[in-house]
């Protein structure tokens, strides 16, 4: 099938539908699903890229063969747990969040899940002033988030290299370990519509969760969107792309990877709603982001002009 070179109108409509209905009752709100692909243009790799960087790092030998996930999982095995998270604090050093970033995090979303291990999404709300707390395994899983922003990093985050979910085996012991994440976040789902950014919908605690529900169980999700290129959504499996239509996500095909950004810009300027005051916060205004160890933005540390 040959890509398309423009938006097609009714898939790029249902994502402003979905925001829409969303500012008319506020229990409708979308959740936004923020993958890896929105952290590429801001410098952080894809896991392939990320993969290879720690093969460039290796200590012990690693099979020429190996690539993506395995490769990780290879290095995990053959390496010290010092020495995976010094290399993973090497490939994932903190960086700033681009204006889209920003635009994103303005919209009216009831909570951002994101699978990334960065915090731009947290640097976009000490920008724009949005209150916020992020929820990782082991920390606020249960704290109040009323009148701010809660972002869930079900993989952990760079302030934690040691807690990342990225081996297979991290992701094998995620659903015991953090049972009270877990059920937060299909609860989310079940009330909520989802709208999928930079994600290639292969996660595979997504789609293992879908996998595990009975089909009257699928029906009632909310109907979601996934934007993503034409060409990511075919390289699924026809399984994959199955259970995905099943569960109520509809792919939006984006024309190219720079209508994407367009796209969010578009939205926020119809949703984007006025960011309080930074001095609200305490934040100056000629620094950037720093988060403190219970997670809430509270004050920053690197300097960013107006």
């Amino acid at each position: 099938m040959m890509p398309n070179m423009t938006w097609d109108v009714a898939q790029r409509s249902l994502v402003f539908n979905l925001l829409r209905a969303g500012m008319r009752r506020k229990g409708t709100r979308p959740i936004l699903w923020a993958g890896a692909g929105l952290s590429i243009p801001a410098g952080y790799p894809s896991l392939d890229k990320l993969a290879e960087g720690f093969r460039e790092r290796q200590l012990n030998p690693l099979s020429s063969t190996l690539s993506g996930q395995a490769l990780l999982d290879e290095y995990a095995r053959t390496h010290t747990e010092g020495d995976f998270e010094q290399t993973l604090s090497e490939l994932l050093p903190p960086r700033l969040a681009l204006d889209y970033h920003v635009q994103l995090v303005g919209l009216p979303w009831a909570a951002i899940v994101t699978t990334s291990y960065d915090n731009l999404l947290e640097d976009a709300c000490l920008r724009s002033g949005t209150a916020f707390v992020t929820i990782i395994p082991d920390r606020n899983v249960n704290v109040s988030t009323d009148n701010v922003l809660p972002i869930y990093k079900p993989h952990g985050d760079i302030s934690d290299y040691r807690k990342v979910v990225l081996t297979g085996n991290s992701y094998s012991v995620f659903d015991s370990r953090y049972k009270v994440l877990k059920e937060e976040l299909e609860g989310l789902w079940r009330r909520h519509p989802i709208v999928f950014f930079g994600c290639s919908m292969r996660d595979p605690r997504l789609l293992d969760w879908l996998r595990s529900m009975r089909a009257d169980q699928l029906r009632q999700l909310r109907t979601s969107a996934t934007i993503l290129r034409q060409s990511a959504w075919e390289s699924l499996s026809e399984e994959e792309r199955s259970l995905l239509a099943s569960a109520n996500v509809h792919p939006v095909f984006a024309p190219d990877y720079d209508q994407i950004s367009v796209l969010i810009q578009n939205l926020y300027s119809e949703f984007g709603q006025a960011p309080r005051p930074r001095s609200d916060f305490g934040i100056p205004r000629t620094n950037a982001f720093y988060i403190d160890r219970e997670g809430y933005g509270s004050r920053i540390s690197h300097s960013r002009p107006n």
